[in-house]
């Protein structure tokens, strides 16, 4: 009978992990944090909701802490602190996993040993701040091309799957945002939210990928066996920062009925690096059938 146990690669191999923070003051210069003790959950979940992250630096100095804190709570405080997290192997290109603006930061002194700095920080959420004047659409205009030109607008970029239809003789109301959701939903299609992109596709459609769709299975990293849902299937591998929301990924299992092509619903990142105290280095998916 054969083994249940998955095989083990026998050629992985333990790195150092690396997570860098840059963190970008209203406009001022960037300034990078790396090397630091970090631990870091980006959450990304797909329309309508707003892709979040998490971060915790040790480390930092007094000084920097004061610079850094922003409290969303103050009254007149609406700032543009923009944060980045990139994480990988140290010594190698770092990969991008979560870009957006800070809504909360803050020093922790009760955090033992030492202080701990946290950042709360979304993406999308800013724009959504931003009062703007109506739209007239006059004649037909394409969605991929409002959409485009009021995500310049906000410092985005569109990431169009090809939509194609167009709206004609209107006028659309509200901040950035819900304009953008108005005039995708007015042909039926979604509007994702991903780092500084701005994603259009299909209501039930599949974001493209970039190369191969990605294989997750027990000899590159995966964790565990798949569990199914109410709506789909659940997998947790070793970090995968290839893996995007609302694209494929090819699952390979003994679990009955979970290999095969699934469209990712939900990701989570959890790191950790430089501090002996926290291990995770993982991602978590949500996922359902492609064709639902």
């Amino acid at each position: 009978m054969p083994s249940l146990l998955p095989e083990i690669d026998k050629n992985t191999t333990y790195t150092q992990k690396e997570v860098a923070v840059t963190i970008t003051l209203d406009g001022q210069e960037a300034v990078t944090f790396q090397g630091f003790a970090v631990k870091c959950t980006v959450d990304k979940s797909g329309c309508p909701a707003f892709p979040k992250a998490q971060v915790e630096l040790k480390g930092l100095s007094l000084t920097t802490m004061e610079r850094l804190t922003h409290l969303g709570f103050k009254s007149f405080s609406l700032k543009r602190n923009k944060i980045n997290v990139s994480a990988g192997e140290k010594g190698k290109t770092l990969s991008v996993i979560f870009k957006g603006e800070i809504i909360n930061a803050w020093a922790d002194f009760n955090a033992a040993p030492s202080p701990t700095f946290k950042i709360e920080a979304n993406c999308g959420l800013f724009p959504a701040l931003i009062p703007q004047p109506p739209i007239s659409v006059n004649g037909n205009q394409t969605v991929a091309g409002l959409i485009d030109q009021i995500s310049k607008e906000i410092g985005y970029t569109l990431e169009n799957n090809d939509i194609t239809a167009s709206i004609k003789d209107c006028i659309i109301e509200g901040d950035p945002v819900t304009k953008m959701r108005r005039i995708a939903g007015a042909v039926g299609a979604n509007l994702i939210f991903d780092d500084d992109k701005v994603v259009l596709v299909e209501k039930h459609g599949i974001r493209k990928t970039q190369g191969s769709i990605p294989l997750i299975n027990a000899m590159n990293g995966m964790i565990g066996y798949p569990t199914f849902s109410n709506n789909g299937i659940n997998v947790t591998t070793f970090f995968r920062p290839d893996l995007r929301i609302g694209a494929n990924f090819k699952l390979e299992t003994i679990v009955p009925r979970a290999s095969g092509t699934w469209k990712i619903t939900g990701l989570r990142h959890e790191l950790s690096a430089n501090d002996p105290g926290a291990q995770a280095w993982k991602t978590s998916i949500t996922a359902i059938y492609p064709r639902w």
